[in-house]
């Protein structure tokens, strides 16, 4: 058997906790075969977690095979294990890939533009993969989706709601101001007929970059375990990619911020900001990201159901 020295790379991730809750990241060196590989170990509290999270491993798994059948570069999956047989984690076990990420200071300036574009590129190759249903890709892929997009929102609302609930993140009436945007702005949603592979988590430090010459390519489109199908929207109403070169690349130029589209993109932050609420302070205890993000929950909310702030 090979010798294998392991390593605790540094996380280029906001919010890491050492030694925490979510996926705990390992350099492994196989010395005689010269190979490296990377063990993720998921979440020890798996009882803190969203429903959808106790899935994340099956999602990126499905999803990196998605992307390299349609020429998205991605990490290749050696092996991905939820039995609970061998550690008492799940673990995935992926080559490792020789770059930083997007975000890594090293990456001059002058280089960047072309990455936004290239990744724009990516994104919307990935926008034109289709599903079966709608819903989380591990969810879809296992005949678990749903009919439609409205209805896998209002499913993620539902559990949302019990799960802040539960451990006190949001009131009764402040989960109602979510599920009530949501209800009365149903029309916004009922059009997406189609369902498209949607990221649902990318930002400059999940997108890594190599150095080929004097020139940067993208290497992987990673950590795509929030993955989903449903409205190419839903990753637009993401607040961490805002880069012009990125909206260039995609062909949408400047988001809008009204009318109808505008709304269902304001609507889409919205939840995206109450689930943040929640990671941030269940599973991360970060509580100034967990009062920002439950801030930016309600200033959507009330300005969407014209509702005076207080």
């Amino acid at each position: 058997m090979s010798s294998i020295r392991w390593e605790r790379p540094k996380s280029s991730r906001p919010g890491f906790l050492e030694g925490g809750l979510f996926n705990t990241t390992y350099l492994v060196t196989l010395k005689e075969a010269r190979r490296r590989l990377v063990l993720r170990a998921g979440p020890v509290n798996t009882h803190l977690l969203l429903p959808f999270e106790r899935r994340l491993m099956h999602t990126e798994q499905d999803v990196c095979r998605l992307f390299e059948q349609h020429g998205i570069p991605a990490s290749h999956v050696l092996a991905c294990d939820t039995s609970r047989r061998v550690l008492d984690r799940d673990y995935m076990i992926v080559d490792y890939i020789q770059s930083v990420p997007l975000s890594d200071p090293s990456i001059p300036e002058e280089k960047k533009e072309a990455l936004y574009l290239e990744a724009a590129r990516y994104k919307a190759r990935m926008h034109r993969i289709d599903g079966q249903s709608f819903g989380r890709a591990a969810d879809v892929t296992g005949g678990r989706g749903n009919s439609s997009w409205l209805a896998f929102l209002m499913k993620e609302i539902q559990e949302l709601e019990q799960a802040s609930l539960a451990h006190g993140v949001m009131t009764h009436d402040e989960t109602d101001l979510l599920r009530a945007v949501f209800t009365q702005r149903s029309a916004l949603f009922e059009g997406v007929r189609s369902p498209k592979l949607v990221h649902a988590d990318l930002w400059d430090g999940n997108i890594l970059v190599r150095k080929e010459g004097e020139e940067y390519r993208i290497a992987a489109m990673i950590d795509a375990d929030r993955a989903l199908f449903g409205d190419p929207d839903f990753d637009l109403s993401c607040p961490w990619m805002t880069n012009p070169a990125f909206f260039e690349g995609l062909g949408v130029g400047r988001l809008p911020t009204d009318g109808p589209r505008g709304e269902k993109m304001n609507a889409n932050y919205m939840l995206i900001a109450a689930v943040d609420a929640y990671v941030w302070a269940v599973e991360y205890n970060k509580l100034d990201n967990y009062n920002y993000s439950k801030q930016k929950v309600f200033e959507i909310g009330r300005r969407l159901l014209g509702i005076a702030a207080c």
